[in-house]
Formats: C-alpha cells, sequence, structure tokens
C-alpha cells in the first residue's frame, strides 16, 4: 500500500518553504514509480489520500523547495 510506504503522512508547511503536487494516482505502482523517481533526484516526497472526487487515490507531493520559482524550475519526474 502506498500510504504504508510515506515516511511522513503530512510534511509541515513553513514560511519559506515551498511544496508541489506531483500527481495523483489511482495505482500503487505508479506512486512506488515517481517516488523512487523523485528520491533518485534528491527530491523528498510524500503521499496524502486524495478527498473529494478523487477519494480512493493518493497524491505525491514534494519538497520543500527554497522558493516558489525553484519549485517551479524543478523537473521533479
Amino acid at each position: 500500500d502506498a500510504k504504508k510506504e510515506s515516511k511522513d503522512a503530512k510534511e509541515p508547511v513553513q514560511a519559506g518553504q515551498f511544496y508541489i503536487q506531483v500527481g495523483v494516482f489511482a495505482d500503487s505502482d505508479n506512486v512506488k514509480q515517481v517516488r523512487t523517481k523523485l528520491s533518485a533526484q534528491g527530491i523528498a516526497s510524500w503521499t496524502e489520500a486524495a478527498t473529494g472526487n478523487l477519494a480512493g487515490k493518493t497524491r505525491v507531493k514534494a519538497g520543500p523547495f527554497a522558493s516558489k520559482e525553484a519549485a517551479d524550475r524543478k523537473s521533479v519526474v
């Protein structure tokens, strides 16, 4: 289960730190694949259960980045 692999259920958001949503996935193998690619680039990531019309899927988020520009520039996957 992808949620069990998450080292942090939810990253704390602090001033001066920016996070991005990498994607929302129904297949846990896709979650593993994306997180492996992020890790290989030295980018921390975590998962959280999607809600609303995306219930049953898993969000993959990454960061922190020092600025919005750094987050926008980063080719994460």
